[in-house]
Parts: C-alpha cells; sequence; structure tokens
C-alpha cells in the first residue's frame, strides 16, 4: 500500500473516533498499525488500541421473559 493509503487509515480511525464509532476506530486504528508499525507515535497509538477494546463491550443478551 502506498504512504497515502497507510495515512488514509490513521485519518480514518480519527474520523471514526470523533464520532464515536469505537468498533470502525479500532478497526482502522489496527490496520494503520499493521501497516505501520514504527509510526513515531506508535507506543501511543497501541495504548489507544487498548482503551478503545475496553470501551467497546459486547451487547448485553436479550432480557428473559418473567413468565
Amino acid at each position: 500500500a502506498g504512504d497515502e493509503m497507510k495515512e488514509a487509515h490513521r485519518i480514518l480511525a480519527m474520523m471514526f473516533i470523533e464520532k464515536d464509532d469505537r468498533p470502525r476506530a479500532l478497526t482502522a486504528l489496527e490496520t494503520y498499525l499493521r501497516l505501520v508499525p514504527n509510526a513515531p507515535d506508535a507506543e501511543q497509538l497501541k495504548d489507544a488500541l487498548v482503551q478503545l477494546r475496553a470501551s467497546i463491550r459486547p451487547p448485553e443478551p436479550p432480557a428473559k421473559p418473567l413468565m
């Protein structure tokens, strides 16, 4: 992938974070770090991944009927 495509994943991640779309932000950031593992701020981005993962909880199971 070209440098522009790599940077696009980073930009998408930031856009999704702003829109509070954490699952998509997580995917975009993981892709960026896979493509640019030695990014100057890779450690900060890895910390952001940890925070994103922690903030994404699996959906609650549907409540059982009382009857």
